[in-house]
């Protein structure tokens, strides 16, 4: 049968198309990163540098793709990245956003929760959505009080962004370019 998950993304790819955002409410977005990095279907510009061990050049363009839809959107972005060997916490702030690379004892699901369950006993102070398509993560984030979307709505919200705040504005400089041009 058809999963809860699957018809809950189906719907939000729907809504996407007709109101043009996710998660409007959302004061904070926070990334499960490297779940979002060895997604070959709809990040395949970062898992073919993830595939390649180009680890540091994936997370970086993730970064500059999560700065750019929290820029366009206006919320808050955290990206947690799962840690191999650190024994401390790392927490970085790169161009606006927050990236926190977790203990070798923890990794990014745990940080994510301990965030959520954080928020949730202080009543939920920042209107969180988490960004992951792994399903375990996902009940537990719901089962939090939080909203989550899944790797392919990321992705379609910000080409969507893109679309309709960026490239207007692009649109717009190049018609203002012609008309000087002409003139």
């Amino acid at each position: 049968g058809v999963s809860l998950f699957t018809y809950f993304d189906s719907w939000l790819s729907i809504l996407l198309q007709y109101q043009g955002k996710y998660f409007d409410k959302a004061t904070k977005l926070i990334v499960d990163g490297y779940n979002i990095c060895f997604d070959k279907t709809n990040w395949p510009e970062l898992q073919v540098h993830m595939a390649a061990g180009e680890l540091e050049y994936a997370r970086d363009k993730l970064i500059q793709y999560i700065r750019d839809l929290a820029n366009m959107c206006g919320y808050q972005a955290t990206i947690v990245f799962d840690s191999q060997r650190a024994a401390e916490e790392q927490v970085e702030d790169k161009e606006g956003v927050e990236v926190v690379y977790t203990t070798s004892s923890m990794n990014a699901d745990g940080w994510i929760e301990a965030h959520v369950a954080e928020q949730r006993a202080r009543g939920f102070p920042e209107m969180i959505t988490v960004a992951t398509s792994d399903r375990a993560e996902m009940e537990t984030v719901i089962g939090g009080g939080c909203s989550v979307i899944s790797s392919r709505l990321l992705r379609l919200q910000y080409d969507n962004s893109y679309c309709t705040i960026v490239q207007p504005w692009i649109d717009n400089e190049n018609e203002l370019t012609q008309v000087r041009e002409t003139d």
